[in-house]
């Protein structure tokens, strides 16, 4: 069998283990960006939930861990609570090598039922 000038056989493959590391690193950082995102809408959500508990005179703290998912914590000593406000910040989770300590920040506030 003799290979006929300007055969093709072969190409496809190699283009796609050419293409391949791309493709990867650009799943890997969409996943990353998803992470990142998700992070964010829960420790919003956490924050709310530690300020809702600081306005009736609870830990806010304490409660803003509770809301957590699971894989994340808040950082040591940036939680601060008092008078219906909630301070807080986690890091977020890391799924690609590079991306080191991503922390989110944030804060919440609800009224004060306690002083009425």
């Amino acid at each position: 069998m003799s290979r006929r000038r300007g055969d093709d056989r072969g190409q496809a493959t190699l283009e796609l283990i050419a293409m391949l590391p791309v493709v990867l690193l650009l799943t890997g950082l969409l996943l990353q960006v998803g992470a990142i995102a998700w992070a964010i809408t829960d420790t919003t959500e956490a924050a709310r939930q530690g300020a809702r508990a600081s306005s009736m005179g609870q830990d806010g703290c304490s409660a803003a861990e509770a809301a957590l998912s699971g894989s994340l914590t808040i950082v040591p000593s940036s939680c601060s609570a008092g008078g219906g406000t909630v301070a807080l910040q986690v890091r977020a989770p890391i799924l690609v090598p590079g991306f080191d300590d991503v922390r989110i920040s944030r804060s919440a506030e609800m009224p004060d039922v306690t002083e009425r």
